[in-house]
């Protein structure tokens, strides 16, 4: 007994029939090795768009195999291109504007709409207006930053000039406020001013009466 006979999936039509009704069109292999000549010949005589040539496969890029009627390309008028055009944007503006745009409908509107008059000018002209806003308030914002960037580098650069230029410039301060709030050592005014606290509650302490006589 004789086994089954092997079948394959039209690769157009997806019919399952024997592989003896198919036929390899082109150098596709596996899922698109098979098809029935009809349908070849039909998505053959199919038009793709003005200028594009039916005579090889779109998937493997070889020639058709076999017996086929090959149309020449067909040519599009300016007026079919327009009319192409404009419902192509037709369609995007609608989408866009009913807030479901798809991945390419609004770089679709800024490239081709300025060229066909339609509806989508207005938005245009708004788009263009927002565009720019938004570049206007970002360079605005970049300015500001690099100008008081540019004035903190400047002005630890004079601190740092100054610290290397004066072996006290770290204390500098120090020394005009008097104390030693700022990390440094009091000197000058500050020191003789401790001194003279310290002198005072040394007076304080060798006066008879005070709390110290007291407890000895």
């Amino acid at each position: 007994m004789s086994g089954a006979e092997e079948e394959a999936e039209c690769r157009i039509c997806g019919d399952l029939v024997p592989t003896s009704e198919l036929v390899e069109p082109c150098g596709c292999r596996g899922g698109m090795r098979w098809a029935h000549s009809q349908c070849v010949q039909t998505w053959i005589s199919t038009d793709k768009g003005p200028g594009r040539r039916n005579d090889s496969c779109e998937v493997c890029g070889e020639a058709w195999v076999g017996e086929y009627d090959v149309p020449e390309p067909s040519v599009q008028s300016p007026e079919e291109y327009a009319h192409r055009m404009h419902v192509l944007l037709s369609s995007a503006y609608v989408r866009v504007m009913m807030d479901v745009p798809r991945a390419h409908d609004e770089h679709l509107l800024r490239h081709l709409g300025p060229h066909l008059p339609g509806p989508w000018l207005e938005w245009l002209r708004r788009d263009a207006g927002r565009r720019r806003s938004a570049f206007v308030r970002w360079k605005e914002r970049a300015v500001r930053a690099m100008s008081l960037g540019g004035r903190q580098n400047v002005g630890s650069v004079a601190v740092r000039r100054y610290q290397a230029s004066s072996p006290d410039g770290r204390n500098a301060r120090t020394r005009a406020t008097g104390c030693g709030c700022f990390g440094g050592r009091a000197t000058g005014n500050g020191a003789g001013a401790r001194g003279t606290r310290r002198g005072g509650r040394d007076a304080d302490d060798a006066t008879p009466g005070t709390p110290r006589d007291r407890r000895q």
